[in-house]
């Protein structure tokens, strides 16, 4: 059975966040899910340039040594063509703004008028 998951990129370790849920460490949970089958495979698909889970400072989902440390073969592939917007699109241009951390505090706004 082959599992292919989409959106990998959103997929941690719990950033030492508390869950209730499973372990706690989402990535390692679905490894172990996907490998205690018979002859099963995973392939993780996902965008390096969109933001990481909550906690985390990158997607360990989508790095090679992180799944190579937890006794997987990796085969990695990047594309590098952009398709869906154009290279001079300003979504594609402001995506960097939110991936980069930001050092400068936003004030309060103005507050509505009554």
């Amino acid at each position: 059975m082959l599992f292919m998951i989409d959106e990998a990129s959103m997929i941690g370790t719990g950033g030492n966040m508390a869950s209730d849920f499973g372990s706690g460490n989402l990535l390692s949970d679905l490894v172990q899910y996907v490998y205690n089958g018979q002859n099963c495979r995973m392939i993780l698909v996902g965008d390096s340039a969109q933001l990481p889970p909550v906690g985390e400072a990158e997607a360990p989902a989508l790095d090679g040594s992180i799944l190579e440390m937890m006794g997987l073969k990796v085969y990695e592939c990047d594309l590098n063509e952009v398709l869906r917007q154009s290279q001079n699109s300003g979504i594609f241009g402001q995506r960097h703004l939110y991936q980069k951390p930001h050092s400068q505090h936003f004030g309060q706004g103005r507050r509505a008028q009554q």
